[in-house]
């Protein structure tokens, strides 16, 4: 007897077919279900390696969420923001393109300097001092913090390493750790800025009977060791030598002839004729021999610059008088521009012409007048 196919295992057939279709689609749920965990894993974990490329970078600037509910995951999140949070407060200890450079080159921080040629700047405010003992503490440093955060981004902006600070005064240099071009422009360009910035700064802060600060800064250049200075345990990367003790002497200089910039005669000989500059002596700083030629870097309102320009001619005529040793036109020079325009320099200048004319200098005068205050 002979029965079709179909009849005796048609039935079978049947599930069979329901039973791989129901395995596919088993199979394909499950796929699913497993991209889309992998997904949820994996999404934080691409996050969190983005976020540690941009911590590596120095790039502080964003938020990471600690929102995953799986485990592992949420502790490496709370680990990642407290480096972030910790890198954040490291860099406002060192220089931030330190660090990028050493993390860059996979170096660790050694011992170690090498000299390079660099423009210092040192500022300093006046009487700061008597300013302290006058404000409360907390206010006072609230309102020295908010005067360094105005000098500080101009520093930034023209490519300037903050070295340290040193109570109200700022050790800032060009050249180091990386190359900056032209740096003798940027620093003169920057002190200029600051000059201007803090004009503004003490408007405002007259209006809101808080003390104002009057700046002097000092310009220098040449080579200067620099590098990571310390103990095997504790390093501060720094700069040491002549220049750096120089250009903070003709930042304190500033107070003899009442001016607010002073540039070194190698600072001024390489910013050339861009900047308006003002030869103001011939000195040999304390416990110096050799005498160095010492510049005002002049930043004057554009009203004033006629009467101003006519002021520093007729200054720079009485000058090369003055060290011709022909005191008496000399010092009919000085009183025509200290009218023109009153000047501490030139009252200076006329005290020491008064001197002379009663006792002349020795025959082998050089012009060069030693300081003995530092």
């Amino acid at each position: 007897m002979a029965t079709p196919n179909e009849i005796i295992l048609g039935a079978s057939k049947k599930a069979l077919h329901k039973t791989i279709a129901v395995s596919i689609c088993i199979l394909i749920l499950f796929i699913l279900l497993i991209v889309a965990f992998s997904k949820r894993i994996s999404k934080p974990i691409i996050k969190i390696s983005n976020h540690m490329n941009q911590i590596q970078k120095m790039n502080l600037d964003f938020k990471i969420k600690n929102d995953s509910r799986i485990k592992e995951i949420n502790i490496a999140q709370n680990s990642l923001i407290a480096l972030q949070a910790g890198m954040v407060s490291f860099k406002k200890y060192i220089p931030a393109k330190l660090v990028n450079m050493l993390i860059d080159n996979g170096q660790e921080a050694k011992i170690g300097g090498e000299e390079k040629e660099l423009v210092i700047m040192f500022t300093d405010i006046k009487n700061f001092t008597t300013i302290a003992e006058e404000i409360n503490p907390s206010e006072l440093t609230i309102h020295l913090s908010d005067y360094f955060d105005h000098l500080v981004r101009i520093i930034n902006k023209y490519e300037g390493t903050v070295d340290k600070y040193i109570g109200d005064a700022i050790l800032v240099f060009w050249g180091a750790p990386n190359d900056v071009e032209n740096p003798y422009s940027k620093a003169s360009e920057c002190a200029i800025e600051m000059q201007r910035e803090i004009a503004k700064l003490n408007d405002n802060w007259r209006k809101t009977g808080k003390a104002i600060f009057e700046t002097r800064i000092g310009l220098h250049c040449g080579k200067t060791l620099v590098g990571n200075i310390g103990s095997s345990e504790r390093i501060n990367y720094t700069i040491i030598g002549d220049t750096v003790n120089l250009a903070a002497r003709l930042e304190s200089i500033n107070k003899q002839y009442g001016t607010k910039i002073i540039i070194s005669d190698a600072v001024n000989q390489k910013i050339g004729k861009n900047f308006k500059t003002r030869l103001l002596d011939n000195i040999a700083v304390k416990g110096k021999c050799d005498s160095l030629k010492i510049f005002e870097l002049q930043n004057y309102p554009q009203k004033d610059e006629l009467r101003i320009k006519q002021f520093t001619k007729i200054f720079t005529k009485a000058l090369n008088l003055y060290f011709a040793i022909k005191f008496n036109e000399a010092l009919t020079l000085f009183n025509e521009a200290n009218d023109i325009k009153p000047d501490i320099a030139c009252e200076l200048y006329i005290k020491r012409c008064i001197a002379f004319k009663i006792n002349p200098p020795a025959n082998d005068w050089d012009g060069v007048y030693r300081w003995e205050i530092k």
